[in-house]
């Protein structure tokens, strides 16, 4: 009996050596360290798995392990890549992992941007990694041709769904495999093409599309086309001292109390409050609704997300003509790129109606 438990032990100890390791990227948000409020904090590891890495954990079973949780704040991987960069890097090569999960991040914009970076380090390092995140994450437009994206749902209802795919493609991944098609393995294009098999020749396939499009049938194309979206600046302005200009912020600027009910995110619509009388915002007047950033500081001193007390000073130096009487408010997090183009073309229509001559637009 000693001896079969001898074998048996060594046995487990060979297949633990195989069994692919994964390192795991959070933000302090979904590793339980804080919000916003501590969106700066530097890179620390975690041994073993934490927070949506448990259910990641259970979905690779005995296939996988999370050997290592990095965490570290959206704000310092976004903004200190100078020494996220590198420290990642370093996180990365002590834990040795067969690959990497980031995320998933949602619609999470700073997240995704994180999330990013992180893959695009560990594929540096050859390591192969995967994050998720909604397709209009900004960290898919930066890193979408780089990166493998499993596509996400735009808030947390779609965890499990989106760490199914990932624990199934970092097992693939890890193993040396080649993913097959974006379509097929439930990831977001990246443009690539590769030579493979098809049903027919392209002249039959190119009219088989093009009947089902006819008779409106489910179809769709082997080469995707993407259109960059590019809008031509406007020119400068030859005189400011001859200008009016108008303040746009996307920090979701309310007067205090929210009475018009301005959404937190994912805004359909856009607000205008009177500023013509005021010559700085206070916070005993005026607050943020916005929830994708820590508000402690915009509401300490709103001209942090609308700067009307610099623009009274510009004025009355003579540097602008005037400040537009109204300031034009949105929540930008959250909010569809389709959504995000209609305000921008209606807060343009509305300034160009009111002979405004520039406008400064405020981000968070």
């Amino acid at each position: 009996m000693p001896f079969f438990e001898g074998r048996t032990k060594q046995k487990v100890e060979i297949e633990m050596a195989k069994k692919p390791k994964v390192a795991h990227y959070l933000n302090q948000f979904f590793a339980g360290q804080g919000g916003e409020e501590r969106a700066n904090v530097e890179l620390s590891t975690i041994e073993g798995a934490v927070g949506p890495g448990k259910r990641l954990q259970s979905l690779l079973g005995e296939r996988g392990q999370v050997v290592v949780t990095l965490v570290a704040g959206d704000n310092w991987t976004t903004e200190r890549a100078d020494i996220a960069v590198p420290a990642i890097g370093r996180a990365i090569q002590d834990a040795r992992p067969d690959v990497l999960v980031a995320g998933p991040a949602f619609n999470a914009g700073r997240y995704g941007l994180a999330c990013g970076e992180v893959c695009r380090v560990a594929e540096s390092l050859g390591i192969p990694a995967i994050t998720s995140m909604f397709h209009e994450n900004p960290g898919v437009l930066t890193h979408g041709k780089r990166v493998v994206i499993v596509p996400s749902s735009e808030d947390v209802q779609g965890m499990e769904g989106a760490l199914k795919t990932m624990a199934a493609l970092a097992l693939k991944m890890a193993s040396g495999a080649a993913l097959g098609p974006a379509d097929q393995e439930g990831y977001l294009p990246r443009g690539i093409r590769r030579e493979g098999a098809r049903y027919a020749p392209a002249a039959k396939r190119a009219g088989d599309m093009l009947m089902a499009r006819i008779n409106v049938r489910p179809w769709s194309t082997e080469l995707r086309i993407e259109t960059p979206d590019a809008a031509v600046p406007a020119g400068p302005i030859k005189d400011l001292s001859r200008a009016a200009i108008a303040l746009i912020t996307s920090g979701g600027l309310v007067p205090r109390g929210n009475p018009e009910g301005q959404v937190r995110g994912g805004s359909t619509s856009w607000w205008k409050y009177p500023i013509g009388r005021i010559r700085s915002l206070s916070p005993g007047d005026w607050e943020s609704v916005h929830r994708g950033f820590f508000l402690g500081i915009t509401n300490e001193n709103p001209n942090y997300i609308l700067p009307l007390d610099v623009m009274r000073q510009l004025e009355d130096a003579g540097v602008v003509r005037s400040v537009h009487p109204v300031a034009l408010s949105v929540s930008g997090v959250g909010t569809h790129v389709s959504d995000a183009r209609r305000i921008g073309k209606e807060m343009a229509s509305y300034l160009l109606q009111q002979e405004v001559d520039g406008a400064l637009l405020v981000a968070t």
